[in-house]
């Protein structure tokens, strides 16, 4: 015999399943909009502060081209 409150929850974890799928269809079907162009020869920093022990603070630098320089705590790295 199966307890009563094993039941419950397999019916509760089956609606949780059924809407999360839901709500993952909905999203998937509605169109995503920019708010903006994309924000080409810019920089965009983290905003937060320094790590303790390091000077560096994480940014993007995006030139008009598309490439990019990331720069991180630790490393820096170009992109294509």
């Amino acid at each position: 015999m199966i307890p009563l409150l094993a039941i419950r929850y397999s019916l509760s974890a089956m609606t949780l399943i059924r809407s999360t799928r839901f709500a993952i269809l909905i999203l998937s079907l509605s169109p995503a909009y920019a708010s903006g162009p994309f924000p080409f020869g810019s920089e965009l920093m983290l905003d937060t502060g320094p790590l303790y022990g390091s000077k560096r603070i994480p940014m993007i630098e995006i030139e008009e081209d598309g490439t990019a320089a990331i720069d991180l705590w630790c490393a820096t790295t170009k992109a294509d």
